[in-house]
């Protein structure tokens, strides 16, 4: 149809005739092709550029909340006893495996956990740094890992969190979250002694 019609105003002259030649010079020219395809797949290339990094960041952030976690429960379990003044100085240690990654906003939660004969687990002490004070009720009951229900056993737990600011912002993808936080937890138990007391806890 396209090409009927081109044909019928080929027979006219004047302008009719120049613009038929436009058009059909329009209609074969490709130059330019490039820099449309280009423009299409930049958002998509820079969307996969700036997911990959945020993950890849990420991954490492919770890797080394997950190390400070461990290390420092490690540390504390190796004595027969701790204080609230041992257990702030792990803030310090934890801060000190997060590094080059912010530590401003951590939160450690050390809990002594007893199991009695009956495989009930109690909270024996607790802490926490976000008010360097007690974290739950001394006697309480808590919940544990099923494998750890051991009659008269005794463990530390440990609850690290900290949240990872994203290094960038999409707000094309119809969101205002601009952060995630990372949290682990660990028990272990005390390295000597059947328990670990926490006298001022």
């Amino acid at each position: 149809m396209t090409g009927f019609l081109l044909s019928r105003i080929n027979g006219y002259s004047g302008a009719p005739a120049k613009c038929a030649s436009k058009l059909r010079h329009l209609m074969k020219d490709r130059s330019g092709v490039g820099s449309i395809e280009f423009a299409f797949l930049v958002p998509v290339l820079m969307g996969i550029y700036i997911a990959s990094l945020e993950i890849s960041v990420g991954m490492t952030v919770d890797a080394k909340v997950a190390r400070a976690g461990n290390i420092t429960l490690d540390l504390i379990t190796q004595g027969t006893k701790t204080t609230k003044a041992e257990l702030k100085g792990m803030t310090d240690v934890a801060a000190s495996i997060l590094s080059p990654f912010s530590a401003e906003d951590i939160t450690l939660v050390y809990t002594g956990i007893s199991v009695d004969k009956s495989k009930k687990a109690k909270i024996d002490w607790s802490w926490t740094s976000a008010t360097n004070n007690r974290a739950f009720t001394d006697g309480d009951e808590i919940d544990i890992p099923a494998g750890l229900k051991i009659a008269n056993s005794y463990y530390v737990r440990v609850e690290i969190t900290n949240p990872y600011d994203y290094l960038t912002s999409l707000p094309f993808l119809g969101t205002d979250k601009t952060s995630v936080t990372m949290r682990d937890t660990y028990y272990m138990r005390p390295r000597r002694g059947s328990q670990l007391d926490c006298g001022d806890c």
